[in-house]
């Protein structure tokens, strides 16, 4: 009976046993062969996506936007192209010959009235965009690079603006001519001159051991306070100068240095001299 009631005993518990391990063992393999988590699929729409609603967008928008539309790196289709919208961001496209390549594509986001380009990642070794002025002059649009800013200013006071785009200067509605004055921030708007700005020379420093009669630069009665930028460029007042200018170096609120460039690097200059914002064929038409 005491025998009996051991093998009884001993086989309750091999039961217990053979039941216990397959749970574990199975309960182990679950933790080796599950997948590790994923992250869930970007909800943004592929480039080509984007370039088809971003066109629907600006279609809509008709142009009574501030900044959205179409951009050329020139006047043509050829260059680079921005298309950008407030709902659908931005896509950034590479014109080649006979081909065209999405470059960039992502979401803007608007601060101090400049425009950043946030990347989406949809695609690869994506060309980044610096941060962008836009700037709204009659039916013309513009998107600046920073570093393209200093050369818009002095076409615009030169008046040359009206056919000219470049890579550091994007272009929507090109072929139409702009009235009036561009729309910039206050702290640019200062340095569009109409009528164009008059300065005089106050000083001239001849360049050593050249001829002293060869100017090197030139101090001049107007500064930041008069609007005056490093990099402006001033032409003489004087008929049939126009192959001469001179380069703003340094500003303080009320004078200015500049370097002198062109016929003026080898024409005697004497304080008093007039120098303009404008060439001279522009201030002509406007005295």
């Amino acid at each position: 009976m005491a025998c009996r009631s051991v093998c009884l005993a001993l086989s309750t518990l091999l039961a217990s046993c053979a039941h216990v391990a397959p749970e574990s063992a199975s309960r182990t393999e679950l933790a080796v062969s599950a997948p590790a988590p994923q992250h869930p699929p970007s909800s943004a729409p592929s480039p080509e996506q984007r370039y088809w609603l971003l066109r629907d967008e600006i279609e809509a928008l008709a142009g009574k936007h501030p900044w959205a539309g179409r951009y050329y790196a020139s006047d043509t289709d050829s260059g680079d192209e921005f298309l950008l919208a407030p709902m659908r961001g931005w896509v950034r496209i590479r014109h080649g010959v006979g081909r065209q390549t999405f470059v960039g594509a992502g979401s803007i986001e608007l601060a101090e009235q400049r425009l950043r380009f946030v990347d989406d990642g949809q695609v690869p070794n994506a060309v980044p965009v610096p941060v962008l002025l836009p700037v709204r002059w009659d039916a013309r649009r513009y998107l600046l690079f920073p570093s393209g800013i200093t050369s818009f200013l002095n076409d615009v006071n030169a008046g040359r603006e009206q056919s000219k785009a470049f890579t550091q200067r994007l272009v929507c509605g090109g072929n139409t001519y702009a009235h009036g004055k561009p729309e910039l921030p206050p702290e640019l708007a200062k340095s569009v001159f109409e009528p164009p700005l008059v300065a005089r020379v106050v000083r001239v420093e001849p360049r050593p051991p050249i001829d002293e009669h060869v100017n090197s630069s030139v101090e001049l009665d107007v500064g930041s306070d008069d609007g005056v930028y490093v990099g402006m460029l001033l032409y003489p007042r004087l008929e049939g100068s126009a192959s001469g200018w001179v380069s703003v170096t340094s500003v303080t609120h009320d004078t200015c240095s500049a370097t002198c460039e062109g016929f003026t690097a080898v024409t005697p200059l004497e304080p008093g001299a007039r120098f303009s914002s404008a060439p001279p064929a522009r201030w002509a038409e406007t005295r």
